[in-house]
């Protein structure tokens, strides 16, 4: 998957770099297991509103893909200003919001999440799937 989201080199762009330091900063939190196009779709269609942090939790689902491979796939993005981070566990577990980065909006397209961020008295924003694929059905061999 090396180089496969090469859209634009921002460098090239420096009215894209003043537009990403004024957006507000997006939380986009996921097992990501295994990374898909429509992660990445979802991704980037975020990106135009807000600087992203995709975190990825410590869920382990059934069937699932290597940690470090998932990671390396996500780290991909950072060439689009998109930064990636490890979250400890799982989110919606966690009683308080220490350990997560600093953001404006937390975005997820799951109940549950959106659940504990109403519950935590976090801004939050539901995201619609891009893809009808989800990575469960993935990981099943759909």
């Amino acid at each position: 998957m090396e180089n496969i989201f090469r859209l634009i080199n921002i460098s090239e762009y420096p009215e894209l770099k003043k537009i990403i330091k004024n957006k507000k900063i997006g939380f986009f939190p996921g097992k990501f297991n295994p990374p898909h196009m429509g992660h990445f779709l979802t991704i980037m269609k975020l990106s135009k509103k807000y600087n992203i942090i995709v975190g990825l939790t410590e869920d382990t689902p059934k069937n699932s893909f290597p940690r470090k491979t998932i990671l390396n796939t996500l780290n991909e993005l950072k060439e689009y200003g998109i930064k990636t981070t490890e979250i400890k566990g799982r989110l919606i577990d966690k009683k308080n919001t220490l350990d997560l980065p600093t953001f404006d909006v937390l975005l997820s397209g799951n109940k549950l999440v959106l659940q504990w961020a109403k519950k935590m008295k976090i801004k939050y924003e539901f995201v619609k799937r891009s893809s009808e694929i989800s990575a469960k059905q993935l990981r099943n061999g759909i």
